[in-house]
């Protein structure tokens, strides 16, 4: 019992550990980030504008969630299988 235990603790620590590196991540986007992904998102739907928008910021501020909450999936994911490779239950 106390193996199901541990394994559900390091689950939570794991989790905890996600959500602490995406805020921090997130906290550190700037607003030069906000542009660059602005203007990605432009090309890729081939628009051509002067101005950015607040909505643009919004989207552009969204897209960047996106992106460091899916890299910081890969990466539990790649952790998860460095962690494990070797162990037969699995």
């Amino acid at each position: 019992m106390e193996s199901v235990e541990k394994m559900r603790l390091a689950k939570k620590d794991e989790q905890e550990r996600r959500n602490r590196a995406i805020a921090i991540r997130i906290s550190a986007i700037s607003e030069q980030d906000i542009k660059d992904e602005v203007k990605r998102l432009w090309i890729l739907k081939g628009l051509n504008k002067h101005r950015i928008s607040k909505l643009d910021r919004e989207a552009a501020r969204l897209s960047l969630i996106k992106k460091i909450k899916d890299e910081e999936n890969k990466k539990k994911d790649l952790d998860f299988l460095n962690r494990y490779r070797d162990n037969p239950i699995y």
